[in-house]
């Protein structure tokens, strides 16, 4: 399967990284126990790095969403950062605000509401590149039954019209694992798969997440 999980091993020590600063790694080319270090994460992934051409990309209207599915490793229990590839768009227009958000799914496995901000990034940040932000906290997502099997969204919502346009990635197999919001509510991406990424961690996270519960309440 097209890159459904790429892992790397380091410390998260900055906000905004490009994710090709660092080593990549399909998970199965490096063990998973044992595992000296105090942190590890892994990148989750349904794209390939690629899109076609600068017509490859999701937008969409101020409110909208786009969220993308994964499921998490069983050892991993809290979300510490989202990638985004930031498509060209050919304008001189700076890129506008963008807040990573974190769902949980609905019985019907589509994201519910309320998403829980993951990160911010002022506007301003490169096009053609991959942007990662990152949580002051990280957000847990052990609870089984929020969280059912690992399952769990990441994406955005427009802070601005049609601004950032986020890559899609049209190479075979599709992995039908995006969605967007439109009016009569989510819409499955069956065409591509939205470059975007969840960074997972274990418990040996350094950083403590607050439960699922409290941070929830926090954002009705």
């Amino acid at each position: 399967m097209k890159a459904t999980a790429i892992a790397l091993a380091a410390l998260l020590t900055l906000g905004f990284l490009p994710a090709s600063a660092r080593p990549l790694h399909r998970v199965g080319e490096m063990p998973v126990e044992p595992w000296s270090a105090s942190r590890r994460d892994t990148i989750l992934a349904w794209d390939d790095g690629n899109y076609g051409s600068i017509f490859d990309g999701v937008t969409g209207q101020l409110g909208m969403g786009l969220a993308v599915r994964f499921q998490a490793p069983p050892w991993a229990d809290r979300v510490t950062g989202i990638q985004f590839f930031i498509m060209p768009d050919g304008t001189a227009d700076p890129t506008s605000n963008l807040v990573g958000m974190v769902w949980r799914p609905d019985p019907d496995m589509l994201p519910e509401s309320p998403a829980i901000p993951c990160g911010y990034a002022p506007g301003g940040y490169p096009k053609d590149a991959w942007l990662e932000v990152t949580p002051s906290q990280p957000v847990d997502i052990s609870d089984p039954a929020e969280f059912p099997d690992g399952t769990f969204f990441v994406g955005l919502y427009w802070q601005a019209m049609w601004n950032p346009i986020i890559g899609i990635d049209f190479d075979p197999p599709i992995d039908c694992q995006s969605y967007r919001s439109g009016p009569p509510g989510w819409e499955n991406l069956t065409y591509g798969d939205a470059m975007v990424r969840a960074v997972v961690a274990g418990s040996g996270t350094a950083v403590e997440s607050a439960s699922w519960t409290t941070i929830k309440a926090l954002f009705r």
